[in-house]
């Protein structure tokens, strides 16, 4: 008996817990953005730059090479004469060489800054690419937000509607049992509280899938009883400064072309580099011994790329021809941005103006109905001229909630679009 009284008692706690859980906008596009696989760029296009770095750091380390060969030639090195009382070593034709090579770069012409400065450059873009997708994200979780909330409003005003048919019907039934009232008066209204539980079962259905999705995508663990608040209205103005992850792509794309096109330049530079040879081989330096000798030589050499047939230059130019072409597209952007500006504001306003004229509609539809309501009960009108009414009234209502719902939407989009 007590297993099942602390059974019972679990049970009724997890159905109040669920019952008052309630969820904010900010917090479902946070959780959101945190859930989505896409996150996890950041953190690999952080290693990816650094394991790109330290392969640009390697170049200045000194190389190691170790070489070995044996040939054999078909011919030897020989003087051409004889020098008495002198005997010239015959040489092999079998030849042996070991070497280690050891190479030291002392300068590269900047090359190795511009290519940090180039992958710095990269990985601000790719950084910039995932928020771009994180921001859809959060925009998308959002939606399916405010479509669950105008759903919700919806299911009480047709649930406020029900209750009103339940209270009528109570009376009518009372009337139909006291022969004052027609059974054909009722059955109207029974047919209307069926359609409406109808209606309010499809909408238990958008609802549930709605937040089916939203679980999906946000990792939380929503469910029909979850309370979704109605974000407080938001403070928008016309002219805000333009500041979105499309407008720092064009921006940071653009210093990537200009690190690019500083790469190319600098790989014209001359490159000075310090090198050494350790060997052990037959022969070693001097070509006229015999035996297997160790040697060594060191020095710096230089290496400058003076012509390419131009290939350099094109690619530059081709480089600058790019710059170019995302400049056309960053104005085009903004000239769309100006224009969904003035759409979407147009539709704020829009909508305020709405919600002044619905309040006054519904307060006018729901005086009618209290006039309407009175002579129903009285016999005066007939079920259908009651539920005519009641119709625009529920309509009247469920009209002002969307508009509002609209209007919170209608602002949230117009701050994330513009980037605040």
């Amino acid at each position: 008996m007590l297993n099942r009284i602390l059974v019972f008692f679990a049970v009724l706690g997890a159905s109040l817990l669920l019952s008052t859980q309630t969820i904010t906008l900010d917090e479902i596009t946070a959780a959101s953005r945190n859930t989505y696989p896409l996150l996890k760029m950041n953190v690999l296009n952080e290693q990816l730059t650094d394991l790109k770095l330290q392969a640009v750091k390697a170049n200045w380390l000194p190389s190691l090479t170790l070489n070995m060969q044996a040939t054999y030639q078909s011919d030897i090195t020989a003087l051409p004469i004889d020098l008495p009382g002198i005997e010239i070593p015959d040489l092999y034709k079998d030849q042996y060489k070991a070497s280690v090579d050891i190479t030291q770069m002392i300068y590269d012409g900047g090359l190795s800054s511009a290519r940090k400065d180039f992958e710095f450059a990269d990985l601000q873009v790719q950084q910039e690419e995932t928020n771009k997708s994180l921001k859809e994200i959060e925009l998308m979780a959002a939606d399916l937000y405010f479509g669950i909330l105008s759903l919700q409003k919806s299911k009480e005003q047709l649930d406020l509607m029900n209750t009103e048919l339940e209270k009528q019907i109570a009376i009518l039934e009372s009337g139909v049992k006291n022969g004052v009232i027609l059974q054909s008066t009722l059955d109207q209204l029974l047919v209307e509280k069926l359609s409406i539980s109808q209606k309010i079962s499809s909408i238990d259905a958008l609802i549930n899938a709605n937040i089916n999705v939203l679980n999906q995508l946000s990792g939380l663990t929503l469910n029909a009883g979850t309370e979704f608040k109605v974000p407080v209205p938001m403070e928008v103005q016309e002219e805000y400064l333009l500041q979105t992850p499309e407008l720092r792509l064009f921006e940071l794309n653009d210093t990537k072309l200009a690190g690019s096109q500083e790469l190319l330049k600098v790989q014209k530079m001359p490159m000075v580099a310090a090198f050494a040879q350790v060997g052990y081989g037959r022969p070693g330096l001097n070509m006229f011994t015999t035996s297997f000798d160790e040697y060594y030589i060191v020095g710096v050499k230089a290496t400058w790329s003076l012509w390419s047939g131009g290939k350099n230059n094109k690619n530059i130019e081709a480089v600058q021809v790019q710059r170019q072409m995302l400049e056309t597209q960053k104005e085009s952007y903004m000239l769309n941005m100006q224009l969904n500006r003035t759409r979407m504001w147009n539709e704020i306003e829009t909508l305020k103006e709405q919600l002044q004229t619905d309040e006054e509609i519904l307060e006018l539809r729901t005086s009618i109905l209290r006039s309407y309501d009175s002579q129903f009960k009285n016999g005066v009108i007939t079920a259908d001229e009651y539920l005519r009414h009641l119709n625009n009234k529920t309509m009247a209502a469920i009209a002002l909630e969307m508009h509002k719902i609209q209007l919170r939407k209608a602002q949230y989009d117009y701050l994330r679009t513009f980037g605040n």
